[in-house]
């Protein structure tokens, strides 16, 4: 009896232990499983079905003569990428579209439609995205309306055929602080000067200067200046007729605001005018007979809006007036890119000063730019 006990103690303890073993792979198994669905969960499916989002970019200048958007279809797909780009209609809004900006004056409430068409007017660049000869397969829409300089602008783009909103966004117009009357359309940034002065009296290059706008633009939260240098050359003193020739861009600086300052310094170092010229135009022989004299100088001046400026912070960009195509934030409503507003101000027939041209002329560091009276 005692023997039968044992036997079926031994035989309870073992079915004890085989149970317990079982349970332990069964959670193994489980854990195993949990994991792989996670895991599953957590991958991007680089090769799922296609799917469409808007991608749209565009800068607003009230006193542009033409308005341009870029629209076009963003997409993920089973297929290679760069076949499925040559497919236009996977990128390609067609006519399908709707696009509306609508202009606010908050003042007055009163506000104005505009609507923007497909456009093969201005060509891209060769390659899979190449401008069709179709215009209705662009992905440039265009719109030639007189903009005032409201407060705000709406962007909207529907499906044509359903009604439904696609995208949509909005910004504040940047435009000068007073504008309006005729010492705004001279110089809507009271600039503090008509003369270039890179040299004092003396003849002795500036180290430091300020290019002052007294009146700032609204809404704008960046600015960017440079200089565009003309200059007249004739092969030799016998020549009648000289050529204008340039321009020479020389920058300036750069500028950030809160959007509501009194006035907005720009710093800059007057020496870089002369090592640009140095550096962008050809050094001449002594013997040489060339004769260069300074031409007129145009100072040109972008503002940004707020959206724009986080834009160029973001990207470390040099020019306001380059827009890339894929910046690293956006602000358009289901669908990516960006959509804000500049201003562009120029101002001509600005002169470098008496002293600086001498200055050039007398320098012999600059003697081979053959600069004369």
């Amino acid at each position: 009896m005692r023997k039968t006990e044992s036997i079926f103690f031994y035989l309870q303890q073992y079915k004890i232990r085989l149970m317990k073993i079982i349970w332990k792979l069964g959670f193994l198994t489980l854990l195993i499983a949990l994991l792989s669905v996670t895991s599953c969960k957590n991958d991007f499916d680089v090769n799922g079905p296609l799917t469409e989002k808007l991608a749209v970019y565009g800068l607003v200048n009230y006193n542009d003569s033409a308005h341009y958007l870029k629209i076009y279809k963003t997409f993920i797909t089973e297929d290679n990428v760069l076949v499925a780009a040559q497919n236009m209609d996977n990128y390609m809004m067609y006519d399908s579209i709707e696009v509306l900006l609508i202009c606010y004056d908050e003042t007055h409430g009163t506000s104005s439609y505009h609507y923007f068409d497909t456009t093969s007017i201005v060509p891209k660049d060769s390659g899979t995205f190449s401008n069709p000869s179709d215009p209705y397969k662009q992905v440039l829409y265009v719109n030639y309306d007189v903009l005032k300089p409201l407060d705000s602008c709406a962007l909207q783009i529907k499906n044509k055929y359903t009604g439904k909103l696609m995208a949509e966004s909005g910004c504040r117009f940047v435009y000068p602080s007073t504008y309006g009357n005729a010492l705004d359309s001279a110089d809507p940034f009271r600039v503090n000067t008509n003369y270039v002065t890179v040299a004092n009296n003396s003849g002795v290059l500036l180290s430091s200067s300020t290019l002052q706008l007294k009146a700032p633009a609204t809404n704008a939260y960046r600015y960017e200046a440079y200089y565009y240098f003309y200059y007249w050359e004739k092969e030799n003193a016998s020549d009648v007729d000289s050529t204008l020739m340039g321009p020479v861009k020389i920058n300036i600086g750069t500028a950030s605001t809160s959007g509501s300052s009194s006035q907005v310094n720009i710093q800059w170092n007057p020496t870089s005018f002369f090592t640009t010229l140095l550096s962008r135009l050809s050094s001449l022989s002594s013997t040489s007979e060339v004769i260069r004299r300074t031409g007129p100088i145009y100072l040109y001046i972008w503002a940004a809006g707020e959206d724009y400026s986080s834009y160029i912070s973001n990207n470390s960009q040099v020019s306001l007036s380059i827009i890339e195509e894929r910046p690293t934030i956006t602000n358009i409503t289901n669908g990516i890119g960006l959509f804000s507003s500049r201003y562009c101000f120029v101002k001509r027939d600005m002169k470098l000063s008496q002293m600086s041209v001498q200055a050039l002329i007398t320098n012999s560091t600059y003697s081979a730019l053959h600069f004369k009276n």
